[in-house]
C-alpha cells in the first residue's frame, strides 16, 4: 500500500501543475499523468476514467472514495500507528487539530482528535509529527482528557515523557477532577483487580 500512496501522491500533485496549464482543454493531461492514475486505478482495482476530464476536486473525491475523507483516515491512521497513512491524509489536507468524525476509542467521550488516538497507541513518532503540525497539546475529549491522560491511561510512559517534553500540562484535570497521573492510577487499579 506503501506505493499505491506514493503513486496517489504523485498524480495529486502531477494533476495540480498541470490543471493550470491545460485549462478548458482538460483532455490535454499529459500521458504521464494519465498512465499514473490508470496504474492507481489498476492496482485499487477501480474503474479506470478518462481522468483528463477531471478537475482536481473529482481527481481528489475518487481518491476519497478509494482511501475515505482524510480526517477519518488521519484518525484510523494515528490510532494504528501508521506513518505512511497519517503523512498521506496530511497531505490530502486533513487537520491534525480537527475532530475526529468518528468515535474510534469508545473507552472515551467524543470529540477525540488525532493526538488523542497516536497518545493512546503509544505512537511517539506520530505524537511528535502532529504535534509538529500544529496539533494542539490540550485538545480534550467529552471528558475534559487531553491526549497526556490518554497516553498515561494506557501506560505508555515513552509517550508520557513525549508529550510532557512537548508542553502537555501534567496538571489538568478533567471534568472528574482527576489528572493523567490520576488516570494512570485508575487504569492500573482496575487491571490489578
Amino acid at each position: 500500500t506503501r506505493s499505491v500512496r506514493a503513486l496517489r501522491e504523485a498524480a495529486i500533485a502531477q494533476h495540480s501543475v498541470e490543471q493550470p496549464l491545460v485549462g478548458s482543454q482538460r483532455a490535454q493531461f499529459s500521458p504521464y499523468l494519465q498512465a499514473l492514475v490508470e496504474v492507481v486505478a489498476g492496482l485499487d482495482e477501480g474503474p479506470v476514467r478518462d481522468f483528463g476530464l477531471m478537475s482536481h476536486s473529482e481527481l481528489t473525491r475518487a481518491i476519497e472514495a478509494i482511501d475515505g475523507p482524510p480526517g477519518t483516515g488521519l484518525c484510523r491512521g494515528a490510532l494504528a500507528g501508521d506513518d505512511d497513512q497519517v503523512t498521506w491524509c496530511l497531505l490530502r489536507g486533513g487537520h491534525p487539530d480537527a475532530a475526529c468524525p468518528e468515535r474510534l476509542v469508545h473507552t472515551f467521550p467524543a470529540p477525540q482528535y488525532p493526538l488523542h488516538f497516536a497518545a493512546h497507541g503509544g505512537h511517539d513518532r506520530l505524537v511528535i509529527l502532529l504535534f509538529e503540525r500544529r496539533a494542539d497539546l490540550h485538545c480534550v475529549d467529552g471528558e475534559g482528557n487531553q491526549p497526556l491522560a490518554w497516553a498515561a491511561a494506557r501506560g505508555n510512559t515513552s509517550t508520557v515523557e513525549e508529550l510532557l517534553r512537548l508542553g502537555a500540562d501534567a496538571g489538568h484535570k478533567n471534568s472528574k477532577g482527576r489528572t493523567a497521573l490520576a488516570m494512570a492510577s485508575l487504569a492500573a487499579s482496575m487491571q490489578i483487580d
